[in-house]
This record gives C-alpha cells, structure tokens and sequence, in this order.
C-alpha cells in the first residue's frame, strides 16, 4: 500500500499514540481522519501542530451504528484501530473494559468487512502475554494475561486475526512496550506522574520494587505503523503480530531515580506494601519486526527519557493537579 496515496481513518487519533500516528502518516503524505468521540476537545492534536490537517468525524467504537456510518462517509483505504480503555483507566472495571476493548473492536471490524475495508491494523500490547518464563517471548508466545486490562487486549487480538483469517482481511496487530514520550498527557502512566510529582516535590510510589519494564519511544512507534502500513498486503505481515519495543528492559525503581536526577528533585520513593503485586513483564524480543518490517527502536532510553522530562517540565499546566 502506498502511503502517499492513501486515506487512513485512525480511531483514538486523539490519544497519546494516536496523535503520533497521525503526525507520522501525514508527513509521509496520506490523507488521515480520526473517528472521535468528542471532536472539540482535540489539543493532542493542537500539541502536535496538526489540528486543521486532520479530518474529524464524531463517533464511539462502541456503536456499532455510529461506527458504520463513520466508515462508510469516508471509505478508507486503510483503518488504524488505535481507540481503547487504557489499563491506567480500569480501575478493576471489567464490564466497561471488555465493552470498549472488545466490543468495539469488532465493531470496527464488522463495520470494515461490511465495507469492504480490507487493510487494517489493531493495537493490542504486549501486557496480553502476562508471565512468561521463557526469557524472550516472540510473537507465536501464549496470550496468557492475569490483569482484566491485558486479558480483554488478548481477546481483542485474538478476534482481530481471526476476523482476518475468517474474513481475508490484510490485518496486522501490533504488541507494544511501554509507550512514553512527549505529549503524553496521562498522568496515571508511570513516567508522566513519576515527573510530576517530582516537579511538585512530592515522592513517588512504588508498588513492585522488583519490577521491569520494556519502554518504547513513541515516535518509534509511530514509525512502526507507518512501515507496517506499506506492506499490509504482504504475505508475511497479513495476518501476523509485531512486538513493538526496545528489547531491553529498564528496573523501575532506576526509572524513578533517573527521573529525580532529571528534575533536581531530592525526595526517596515510597514502596507500597499494600499494593496488588503487579505481574512481571516478559522481555520481548523484537526479531521479527527488525526482519519482517525493518523496523528497530532507535531512541535510546537515556535520551528519550529527558526528552519526556523536558516536554512536561515545559507543559506541566497541562496537567491537572492532584
């Protein structure tokens, strides 16, 4: 598929990822419309200095009708299946969770197979493959996730393939890291409310002192969609998961440290005893996309975590204090 020539409907085109996306596929010239369920309220996308090139059209994944019709207005030539409940959102709230992640997907899915919308790409995340001994989990890895947030991810995944295997689609699903970087306005994410609650000198929460996390720079991934766009109708990427990430993992008690010596903040961390212990990350290898997509993580942890620290030290009005 060539970019250039394409229109691309993104869904959550107003989310952290999403606004990256957009930025990506608009620089490499495609024509892109966000589905959204409030079309006001898009400053990602006024962050991101595109609010005017992006076309809007109101809807929610989880109206089947709605979802439909929006397809139908703008008859993409591919879809990027980007909305969702993040797992900073779940709160233990699996009705809601499992309607938006699950039933909206094959919301968009129904409506792409009515239409006749053969190219699409679905976001899972790589928390679907929860605990795993093996020390790098590939694509073929089991979708064994404890947490309601990863569990309804990996129903969504496996639907998604199956909808392409049913139905022919040229669907890819991607399985990400820990997304961070600029224009990130979740403060529930571990890097964005670790910086400001170093910023207001207050110490931050840990609630796994043994925790590792992967963490992927957003515009990596934002580049990732792009490549995985242009050969969606290959044989060897219809069809197939990607790991998206660095490949290494980051402790996250230095994560938080790094952070302190970033922001000049002196305060220790605090470790919560009470806390659910959280489930360990797998270290994921990204063989495949290197391979498949020539795709790799070129921001190094170092740089692209000041480049965040920066970007909300400069933007912290953004966020509402707690």
């Amino acid at each position: 598929m060539k970019i250039s020539e394409s229109r691309v409907l993104v869904t959550g085109v107003n989310g952290f990822v999403g606004g990256w996306v957009a930025r990506q596929l608009l620089n490499e010239g495609a024509e892109v419309t966000g589905l959204v369920r409030h079309p006001t309220k898009d400053r990602v996308l006024r962050l991101h200095l595109i609010e005017g090139e992006v076309r809007l059209r109101k809807g929610n994944i989880t109206d089947a009708k709605g979802v439909f019709e929006a397809f139908k207005a703008v008859r993409p030539d591919a879809v990027v299946h980007l909305a969702a409940q993040a797992s900073a959102r779940v709160q233990g709230n699996g009705l809601e969770t499992e309607r938006v992640n699950v039933e909206g997907t094959v919301n968009v899915l129904n409506a792409c197979v009515a239409l006749g919308i053969e190219n699409v790409v679905v976001a899972s995340t790589g928390k679907a493959y929860g605990e795993h001994d093996r020390k790098r989990v590939t694509e073929a890895g089991a979708l064994q996730a404890q947490s309601v947030y990863g569990a309804s991810k990996a129903a969504m995944d496996l639907l998604s393939r199956a909808f392409a295997e049913t139905y022919g689609l040229n669907l890819a699903v991607t399985r990400c890291g820990n997304v961070y970087g600029p224009m990130d306005l979740s403060a529930g994410r571990l890097i964005p409310s670790t910086t400001l609650k170093a910023l207001r000198g207050r110490k931050p929460v840990i609630n796994n002192r043994e925790a590792k996390r992967d963490f992927v720079f957003v515009k990596d991934v934002a580049r990732a969609y792009a490549r995985i766009l242009e050969r969606i109708e290959r044989r060897n990427v219809a069809g197939e998961a990607f790991n998206l990430a660095s490949g290494k993992q980051q402790r996250v008690v230095d994560v938080v440290e790094r952070i302190g010596a970033l922001t000049g903040c002196q305060a220790k961390p605090v470790f919560n005893r009470l806390a659910s212990v959280e489930e360990q990350e797998p270290l994921f290898s990204v063989e495949k996309a290197g391979r498949v997509l020539g795709w790799k993580a070129e921001t190094g942890f170092s740089e692209g975590l000041a480049r965040t620290v920066e970007w909300i030290k400069e933007n912290k009005s953004l966020y509402r204090p707690k």
